[in-house]
């Protein structure tokens, strides 16, 4: 429920962002649309890092060993710490050749431009926010994360249009100052979690010399990490192609594909705190050497997710049209992001189950098997199926929402048989070795 309520909390921003962005335009919705995509992208690599920390730390939490769980978080935030610096210097003075790949009109490009400088400069105060929160998850506690989630939301609410929109003698920046007010709020999380473990109130600790190279975690957290983050690239890698497949389709499609995919993440909040908590709880029992405890951790969260993505599901098909006007889409805009919201609602389930079992699997230190079904639906599937759609078949954006479609139910059904298949062949060795 702690990470629930961090994700719910977390959407809240995310959803003003696109609140006081619409009411820029479309053009800047569809800015928002690339700028936000590309900035998420080119984070895959720190997203392995995190999810490879949270497991180890879990582990490591699960034997009873909170130094080494201490050393692990150090050797993370070091990790993390030189890759945002790099990413942030690197994306910032290559973002005009990455915006002109993607054959914008000027208007957009003027947005998109401002949207991903500004992204760049704000990332290590994002960063450092979800590396705390990564170890806090690992460690099994999450409140911690939920109190300075609250706090920085507050600030990035207030920030954001103040930034955007001035205040007083300042004239405000426009859309650049909503990733400046979300980065101050990130800022003060970070800042929250660091007192927390700075004053003993979590069970990792610090100590300077955690903090020097270790190179047997480093790569123990590289070879979990580098799947993770091959999967996160291909996920991003093939939604920046199927922006690509929208641009000749207009504002209004990318516009749609924005609202539309920021609108299905606030719906999978429930799946992003289960997938937190299984990832947790798979790698604290395997740690304890429980592996039927950790198969029925993941039927259990199933049953929970089912019940409560089909709710979800229905509410996002019946209020589609009303979500797209709240987000400033009208006129024939309006038509577009409903029809795309009511196609994603189809496949909430089944994509919030690849999520989980996603989790499971990373949870286990065996982050492979998501990286491998990510090749299948994304590359073999989604994309082919995309432009054909769109393109030979004529259905333009369409299309492409029924190609995301089949990906995401396709993508459910093989890691749901996969995981349970992999843990039975694993329970069935342990057994054997004991009985040896």
């Amino acid at each position: 429920m702690p990470m629930f309520f961090e994700r719910l909390v977390r959407s809240f921003d995310g959803v003003f962002e696109i609140f006081w962005i619409g009411i820029l335009g479309p053009k800047a919705l569809a800015a928002y649309s690339l700028g936000y995509l590309f900035i998420l992208f080119l984070r895959s690599f720190g997203m392995g890092i995190r999810i490879a920390g949270q497991s180890l730390v879990a582990h490591a939490v699960g034997s009873k060993d909170f130094e080494k769980a201490s050393i692990v978080s150090a050797q993370m935030i070091i990790l993390l710490f030189a890759y945002s610096v790099t990413l942030s210097l690197v994306g910032f003075f290559f973002t005009p050749f990455i915006i002109s790949i993607m054959n914008l009109d000027t208007q957009v490009t003027g947005f998109a431009l401002d949207y991903m400088k500004s992204g760049f400069i704000s990332l290590i105060a994002i960063e450092a926010m979800f590396v705390f929160g990564s170890v806090f998850r690992g460690t099994g506690e999450p409140g911690i994360l939920v109190v300075s989630m609250i706090a920085g939301t507050i600030v990035s609410v207030i920030a954001m249009p103040l930034f955007m929109f001035g205040f007083g003698s300042f004239e405000g920046i426009g859309i650049a100052g909503s990733f400046f007010g979300l980065g101050l709020g990130r800022l003060v999380g970070f800042l929250i979690m660091l007192f927390y473990l700075l004053k003993g109130w979590s069970q990792v600790f610090f100590k300077i010399r955690f903090f020097r190279p270790n190179l047997g975690i480093i790569s123990s957290i590289l070879s979990i990490a580098w799947p993770a983050t091959v999967q996160n690239l291909l996920e991003r890698g093939s939604y920046l192609l199927l922006l690509r497949i929208l641009t000749p389709f207009g504002a209004d499609a990318l516009a749609a594909w924005g609202v539309g995919n920021r609108v299905t993440m606030i719906a999978r909040l429930p799946c992003f705190g289960l997938q937190g908590s299984t990832r947790t709880l798979v790698g604290q029992n395997l740690g304890a050497s429980k592996p039927n405890r950790a198969v029925k951790t993941v039927q259990y969260t199933l049953t929970i997710l089912v019940g409560i993505m089909g709710f979800l599901s229905v509410a996002q098909f019946l209020f589609s049209r009303d979500i797209s006007i709240f987000f400033g889409l009208v006129g024939s805009s309006t038509s577009v992001a409903s029809f795309a919201l009511r196609v994603f609602s189809f496949g909430l389930i089944m994509e919030s189950i690849r999520r989980v079992m996603a989790g499971a699997f990373q949870g286990a230190g065996n982050s492979k098997p998501p990286m491998l079904a990510q090749i299948i639906i994304s590359w073999i599937l989604m994309l082919p199926t995309a432009f054909y759609l769109s393109n030979s078949a004529g259905l333009r954006e369409e299309g492409v929402w029924f190609a995301m479609l089949l990906a995401q139910c396709t993508g459910g059904c093989i890691l749901f048989l996969w995981f349970f298949s992999w843990m039975k062949t694993k329970i069935s060795s342990n057994l054997g070795s004991k009985n040896i």
